[in-house]
């Protein structure tokens, strides 16, 4: 095992602006990676809020405003229609859908064999996976969302590739009429999440726009600059927040939301432009830069960790304790359950990698099978 536990380094790293880490088949962003792993640590620690063990409210009114809506701006920054439609949606298909089914039935057939909590039966969580509505469909809904939603997108950012301001207004245009059925129709949830499409769109198209006007951004931001502008959104947001919970009485602004819907769009705007400069700009974690890019696996099995864990602490009598210090143990159980899915992640990584929507990496697996059996043929 310990030749799994040294591939996952927890080291502090500190990089550069926009460095990029380059594999086999494409450049990654690192902090774009940093920022995706900040988001799925605080929807690891929203689903802690349970029947059983709360949190102060404090916390998601800070997070909530970007925690979802952070995920589809990074789908824009990292954009692509270099790929024909057919080739692109091949492409989505095997890092979003085959992962969103392999990882959900996984998931559910477990749940069969082993769970800590009630569960429907398999035929009818199995249904709500494919059909994606119902509770099994809402578990995994944003790996279903992101899919529907690239593919959406990709003939907006085709015909309007080169004219960015013009995505902008095509996007909007997409969220006033997505705001309009909600306000006029009992629209609830529908199938793969198709009632939130416009807000979808615009912020996946929010994330593209950065992404064409990047040279231009950063020629007029110098790195003392973007200290100057965290400043000032770290204000801005916080006098939002205020407002948000003392004026409007609601403490809880997510992606989608249906109240106040256009103080909810600069809220959610300045959540995600916090959240992009803290990425860059803060010391980047290589734990936090991992769980960025293991988001599906992370997304699909923490609550499977959590339930674990919840049933250890029920055994051992100590929910009212972690309830009277939830302000402080939520963050340790938020981050005791990503180290514990930190080497089924990695295992999954590197023996199952079509279930998180990548591919085998032969020369990784040779130079961990040769260490192994040279360490074998020395200790003999």
């Amino acid at each position: 095992m310990n030749y799994i536990v040294q591939n996952v380094n927890l080291e502090v790293n500190v990089v550069s602006n926009d460095s990029e880490i380059k594999n086999k088949t494409a450049f990654r962003i690192s902090w774009i990676d940093i920022m995706k792993g900040y988001c799925m640590l605080f929807v690891m620690l929203h689903h802690l809020n349970t029947a059983t063990y709360s949190f102060p409210s404090l916390y998601s009114s800070f997070y909530a405003p970007f925690f979802l809506t952070a995920f589809f701006v990074s789908g824009g920054l990292t954009y692509s229609t270099k790929r024909g439609f057919w080739k692109y949606l091949l492409n989505k298909t095997i890092t979003l859908l085959v992962p969103l089914f392999t990882l959900g039935l996984i998931a559910i057939l477990s749940s069969q064999v082993i769970s800590f909590n009630e569960q429907e039966s398999a035929g009818s969580q199995i249904i709500d996976l494919f059909v994606q509505v119902g509770t099994e469909g809402h578990k995994l809904w944003f790996i279903a969302a992101m899919f529907v939603y690239c593919i959406v997108f990709y003939p907006i950012a085709k015909l309007l590739q080169n004219k960015p301001y013009c995505i902008l207004l095509a996007v909007s245009g997409l969220l006033i009429i997505n705001i309009v059925l909600q306000y006029c129709t009992p629209m609830g949830q529908l199938p793969w999440h198709i009632e939130s499409l416009g807000h979808g769109l615009f912020w996946i198209g929010i994330g593209y726009f950065l992404k064409l006007k990047k040279n231009k951004i950063a020629s007029l931001l110098s790195r003392k600059r973007q200290y100057l502008l965290l400043v000032f959104v770290v204000v801005l947001y916080a006098g939002l927040l205020c407002i948000s919970i003392l004026v409007l009485n609601t403490g809880y602004m997510a992606f989608g939301s249906a109240d106040f819907y256009g103080f909810s769009i600069l809220l959610n705007g300045a959540g995600v432009a916090f959240i992009i400069l803290i990425s860059k700009l803060t010391p980047q974690f290589r734990f936090i830069q991992y769980i960025g890019r293991s988001t599906l696996f992370y997304f699909a099995f923490h609550g499977k960790v959590q339930s674990l864990l919840f049933w250890i602490f029920s055994k051992l009598s100590i929910l009212e304790f972690l309830n009277e210090y939830a302000f402080i143990t939520s963050i340790v159980i938020t981050l005791l359950e990503a180290f514990i899915l930190l080497i089924p992640s990695e295992l999954f990584n590197l023996f199952l990698p079509f279930t998180v929507g990548k591919k085998y990496d032969k020369d990784r697996l040779k130079k961990i099978f040769g260490r192994r059996k040279n360490e074998n043929s020395t200790c003999q």
